[in-house]
């Protein structure tokens, strides 16, 4: 195996952290935490191993040495963080806590549907600068104020913000078109923005997919971008990876090369009123849809 993912997430109603690897998972108990396989066909009797930890007031101590134990099991482990604050400083030194075991920190997916304060958003965008799939699903205030031309542009493989009412034309791209991959729920772009915006995504080799939200129409401007094609139909994977077939109503998804000649395409889909700009599709049918 090249890499083993570790992920540790929040328990809400137990209140505790679970953990769980691509092979094996990890359970806090009384008296020590359990190594199981919980997948396994071919033990569904598997009894779990029970390893101890010395009587300590330090409730980290057994998360520490489920994860030191980890580590020394799986020399590439990477860390993949699912966890919840409610408020800056339980996030400054839950992040302290875990980046602690000089482990990789890969995926981090953090918050609720709550709202929180300026503050604790931009501790979030700075401390998990470095990871390369990072998930916020808190809202923020829509007057929220980060200064782009104070912050170097982010290289996220994923980045997904639920709530990015504050992310204007200019933050997005100065800020996330160094990213593969960004999804911004909650945005209202107008059209001469999406035409903006699709203008400088053609020109960024490295952003392959972005999706943002917008209940204008896109067809004005993008339409009359020099060698755009109408598409009337096209493959594209979906959320989960799984392929799907879109047929397009005229003017409502466009074929055209990004600068570096990478075959792409930009389409509306009116059921989610998403923009999306993409290079991961197959099959495009050239023609004005019906």
């Amino acid at each position: 195996m090249d890499q083993e993912r570790f992920e540790i997430f929040k328990d809400f109603q137990l209140k505790d952290y679970c953990f769980h690897s691509n092979t094996i998972a990890f359970r806090v108990t009384r008296d020590g935490f359990e190594v199981f396989n919980p997948w396994s066909p071919k033990e569904p009797d598997f009894v779990p191993l029970t390893i101890p930890f010395g009587n300590s007031e330090d409730t980290s101590e057994p998360i520490q040495k489920m994860v030191k134990f980890a580590k020394e099991l799986f020399p590439k482990l990477q860390l993949y963080l699912i966890l919840d604050a409610s408020n800056l400083v339980e996030f400054l030194d839950t992040m302290k806590f875990w980046r602690s075991f000089n482990i990789p920190l890969k995926t981090v997916k953090i918050g609720s549907a709550a709202e929180i304060d300026d503050e604790l958003m931009k501790a979030v965008l700075e401390q998990c600068s470095d990871v390369r799939n990072l998930t916020i699903y808190y809202s923020s205030h829509s007057l929220f104020q980060y200064d782009f031309r104070a912050h170097a542009p982010f290289k996220f493989d994923f980045f997904e913000l639920k709530s990015a009412e504050w992310v204007t034309k200019d933050h997005l791209i100065n800020l996330f078109f160094g990213c593969k991959k960004v999804i911004l729920g909650g945005t209202h772009y107008t059209d001469q923005e999406l035409t903006g915006i699709c203008e400088k995504w053609l020109e960024a080799p490295e952003m392959q997919y972005l999706e943002v939200q917008s209940t204008e129409t896109f067809s004005e401007g993008i339409g009359k971008l020099p060698g755009a094609l109408p598409v009337r139909q096209l493959t594209v994977p979906d959320y989960w990876g799984r392929k799907e077939s879109k047929a397009f109503c005229s003017k409502q998804c466009y074929k055209i090369n990004k600068a570096d000649g990478t075959a792409a395409v930009v389409y509306r889909d009116g059921f989610f009123y998403g923009i999306y700009f993409r290079t991961d599709f197959e099959d495009a049918v050239i023609g004005e849809g019906v």
